[in-house]
């Protein structure tokens, strides 16, 4: 049973235990996809016809923003950041198999999360108007991780509906190299 006591602790563990607006990042960087033109065409093909090349860039790219969300604190030694990234990469994977209305949410919900951050840093508020700040904040933040795990379980649904016999579980998660957006 959850208390009071124990909500509030959830909120303490939560207010940095992930940065999600590191995924935020991270689709705004995919989503300028026409500036591939800009990298040697060699490396354009390995983009575009390897998959396992695909989620390393990602996973890095997902490590760079992770650290520079967390260069405030400098305590967080590699592998706490390496270990934050990697659950980051696995909801990101997630997220790329949501059921498209529960995306849309869900990213909207993550740049309310973004800007409460980017906010916090530059206000000289009452510490009780951050406190009600940070309510809103792990609220969102909870639901944020909802829908994270709810999305992909109706996606999966509609899919594996779709496909039947055909369905593939790593094809789902992982996309393939020319992905057409079917899976």
């Amino acid at each position: 049973m959850i208390n009071i006591k124990n909500l509030k602790e959830i909120e303490d563990s939560l207010s940095l235990s992930l940065p999600l607006s590191s995924l935020v990042l991270l689709f705004i960087i995919i989503s300028a996809d026409s500036m591939k033109s800009l990298i040697p065409c060699n490396l354009r093909k390995l983009a575009v016809s390897n998959l396992i090349y695909k989620h390393v860039i990602g996973f890095l790219t997902l490590l760079f923003f992770v650290e520079l969300v967390l260069i405030e604190n400098e305590k967080e030694n590699f592998i706490s950041v390496l270990k934050k990234s990697g659950i980051l990469y696995l909801l990101f994977i997630l997220t790329t198999k949501m059921y498209y209305p529960l995306f849309m949410i869900l990213i909207f919900i993550l740049l309310i999360i973004f800007m409460i951050d980017i906010y916090k840093k530059r206000t000289n508020d009452s510490k009780e108007k951050i406190k009600i700040i940070d309510k809103i904040k792990n609220i969102l933040y909870i639901f944020s991780i909802i829908l994270i795990l709810v999305g992909p379980i109706i996606y999966y649904s509609i899919k594996k509906e779709q496909y039947k016999n055909n369905f593939n579980i790593i094809k789902f998660l992982f996309g393939t190299v020319n992905q057409r957006c079917e899976y």
